[in-house]
């Protein structure tokens, strides 16, 4: 009996060793993985990379992070194609459309920024000053009329006010960062601003100016895919899969939260995007998308409309630029 009960002692010894040498295994990769570098821009459709990382969702992945705040989409494309990132959160899209076509990498969106003019999430706004007598989009003639700085924005607003029976040449129009929108108006330097979010809502809650029309991108076509967040093609190569997928995993759950949970999800704007406590809970957030949710043909259509306009330097196909499913 004393042998037996011996042998039984062993072997339970061995199976509790046995099981903790799977258990060790089936979290060795997790040991393995790097710290991922997400570049960022401060801004409002950053939201969802704020989320993960305050609601825990990157850690519950077994994900760290470093973030890295940058100045500009180019920026930030830049330092994905030197490999000094391996996220683009939040990165124009004709800026890595771009990328792709002049240095081949091609970085692979995974979730997208919609601009559109549904109800709650209009993130864009054509703003007037308050003191104007202008209150529709044809009595922009004659005026000067400033936007987010790039091609993109220039070739939105020419073909939406045309559209609207407002020539090119009937006004001026002009480019100014986003910190400049506010006081000009206000100053009187320029008449009209297309303005994104949060500025716009302070904009409008400073009573600086009165938006003559909400969701003005979207008028030209429906969710506008402006920007959206981006895996660097050098960090895909050479990345272990399980850890992309937990760190798109975590993505997807901040993204809905944000969905169901606005005005907690707000609150994360005050400290990475610099937006008022007392205008936080007034800005409205885009409508993002998963990279399950991405409307293929309609991000097509956005390319070949800049393409045609020579805001891009080359037509290109949207499926290059798609983030392939990965799985753990």
């Amino acid at each position: 009996m004393q042998k037996n009960q011996f042998i039984r002692l062993v072997l339970v010894g061995l199976l509790a060793c046995l099981g903790l040498a799977t258990a060790h295994h089936g979290s060795a990769d997790n040991h393995k993985w790097h710290k991922i570098r997400v570049g960022y821009l401060p801004i409002a459709a950053e939201l969802p990379l704020f989320v993960a990382i305050e609601g825990g969702f990157f850690k519950e992945a077994g994900v760290e992070v470093e973030i890295i705040r940058l100045a500009s989409s180019n920026e930030m494309g830049n330092a994905a194609t030197a490999d000094q990132i391996d996220i683009l959160a939040g990165c124009a899209s004709n800026v890595v459309f771009d990328i792709g076509h002049v240095s081949g990498k091609r970085h692979l969106l995974f979730a997208l920024n919609p601009y559109s003019n549904d109800k709650g999430h209009v993130t864009d706004h054509l703003i007037v000053r308050k003191a104007s007598s202008v209150s529709t989009l044809s009595g922009l003639k004659g005026k000067k009329i400033a936007s987010f700085p790039g091609s993109v924005n220039r070739i939105f607003t020419y073909l939406i006010l045309e559209k609207h029976g407002v020539p090119r040449d009937s006004y001026t129009y002009m480019e100014l960062l986003p910190k400049d929108w506010q006081p000009s108006l206000q100053s009187g330097a320029i008449d009209a601003v297309s303005a994104l979010e949060p500025n716009a809502t302070q904009i409008i809650k400073d009573g600086v100016g009165v938006s003559i029309f909400p969701g003005f991108y979207a008028d030209l076509m429906p969710d506008v895919p402006l920007s959206g967040h981006w895996v660097a093609a050098d960090f895909f190569k050479r990345c272990d899969k399980a850890q992309l997928s937990a760190f798109v995993g975590a993505y997807d759950k901040a993204i809905m939260f944000c969905r169901k949970q606005e005005k907690r999800a707000k609150q994360y704007l005050v400290k990475y995007a610099n937006v008022r406590e007392d205008i936080v809970t007034d800005v409205n957030l885009n409508p993002w998308k998963r990279r399950s949710e991405i409307n293929v043909q309609q991000l097509q259509k956005y390319i070949d409309l800049l393409a045609e306009h020579k805001a891009l330097q080359a037509k290109g196909k949207a499926t290059q630029y798609l983030l392939p499913v990965v799985r753990k």
